[in-house]
């Protein structure tokens, strides 16, 4: 990955957020994907 910059992204949905993330790929070395999903008494890793 040479001097690239390391990054966390939220992910909050939609379609900016999917431009967003993927203009980020060629740009970041991305480490973590972090999302939010509603709620329903369910652990998610």
């Amino acid at each position: 990955m040479g001097n690239w910059m390391r990054a966390a992204v939220l992910w909050t949905g939609g379609k900016d957020s999917a431009l967003a993330f993927q203009a980020s790929l060629n740009v970041y070395d991305i480490r973590r994907l972090i999302c939010f999903v509603p709620a329903e008494g369910r652990q998610f890793y």
